[in-house]
């Protein structure tokens, strides 16, 4: 017990302080730059080894894992206690954030071949654009990425949180403050609440989907006040698509779950003429086990109205979605989608269309 346990820190030792290998000793396998300006652009470091074995060893070449990694190495042979090397040349620009990468060294001797992996790592600190770049959308005296603010598709699973940039354009300190117009579903701050000036703060937002109690594209505002003296109140926009969050379901439970069936996917109105009101509607049957509830209809289009008869439907039932479309001021290909939310969860989203051409 006692030999193995000697034996396992031996070979710890060898693994940690020398990187040992059955050809070569190199001193250090992994390099941390620690934080590295991206303006620096190029950071070499330069791996060093031993050839610890009877016979000359040759590098037969060093392949990077990323395109901002070049390698160079040793390219004569390397006679027994020689030494050579690897260099790797780090490009930080256009890369900000944390970084690893690999380096794999592949060596050669008639002892036969062996392989080496070398990593190098840090955190590139991004360089700082001009304001017009990084902030484009001007708004009094503050900047920000965008006034219109979009937290892209998320479910009701959860709150989310989200942080876009501010910049204080300004040579006075500002006060910053989201007024109470924010939605009630959504806690907004700036972070820091005064900005010094041509200094960078955040807008941290926290949006409930689930207190929204929505579905599809949905939108609102608030407002961030500052102590300026003209236009000391910035309307932001708040946009999202919500889906429906479903568990993952085991084949028994998707079984005995409401399933969607819809009779056609188009109506085609064909040729009408403008100021009239084309009529018709989808057939929604329930081919689950369980209610299917349609949360809601979307329209894409103030000229479509779509409506179900019922917003329940029992299993093996069907109900209608009944459409019209109003032509007044149109002319021409019209096409336009109608969208169905339901608690199918293998199919909870589905489109439609409805077509017509308008004519005077």
């Amino acid at each position: 017990m006692k030999k193995s346990i000697l034996s396992l820190i031996m070979l710890t030792i060898s693994v940690v302080g020398f990187a040992q290998n059955s050809q070569v000793k190199f001193y250090k396998l992994v390099h941390d730059y620690g934080t590295i300006k991206e303006e620096g652009g190029e950071y070499p470091f330069t791996f060093k080894f031993k050839n610890i074995a009877d016979k000359a060893v040759t590098v037969q070449n060093v392949i990077a894992s990323c395109g901002c990694t070049t390698p160079s190495w040793s390219l004569e042979e390397i006679s027994k206690q020689d030494s050579g090397f690897v260099k790797a040349i780090f490009n930080a620009t256009n890369r900000p954030g944390p970084f690893e990468k690999k380096l794999t060294v592949y060596l050669s001797s008639e002892n036969g071949n062996d392989t080496i992996v070398l990593t190098i790592k840090g955190k590139v600190k991004p360089k700082f654009k001009s304001p017009n770049l990084d902030f484009p959308d001007k708004i009094g005296g503050i900047r920000v990425q965008t006034r219109y603010i979009n937290l892209d598709k998320i479910s009701d699973k959860e709150p989310v949180t989200r942080e876009f940039g501010i910049y204080n354009d300004t040579t006075i300190d500002l006060t910053l403050k989201v007024l109470n117009s924010q939605p009630k579903y959504s806690t907004i701050t700036v972070e820091p609440a005064v900005l010094k000036p041509k200094e960078k703060g955040i807008i941290k937002i926290v949006y409930n989907p689930k207190a929204r109690n929505d579905y599809g594209y949905v939108s609102d505002y608030f407002e961030i006040e500052t102590n300026e003296l003209a236009q000391n109140k910035k309307l932001i926009y708040i946009s999202a698509t919500i889906e429906e969050y479903f568990a993952p379901m085991t084949e028994a439970q998707l079984a005995l779950a409401p399933k969607i069936a819809i009779d056609k996917k188009e109506i085609d109105f064909g040729t009408v003429k403008e100021g009239e009101v084309s009529k018709a509607a989808f057939v929604i049957t329930n081919m689950g086990k369980s209610d299917l509830k349609i949360r809601k209809t979307v329209a894409s289009c103030g000229c479509t109205a779509s409506v179900p008869e019922k917003t329940t439907v029992a299993a093996g039932e069907s109900t209608n979605i009944n459409i019209a479309f109003n032509s007044t001021g149109r002319s021409g290909s019209q096409s336009k989608t109608i969208t169905v939310f339901t608690n199918d969860p293998t199919a909870p989203v589905q489109n439609m269309t409805i077509k017509a051409f308008v004519v005077k």
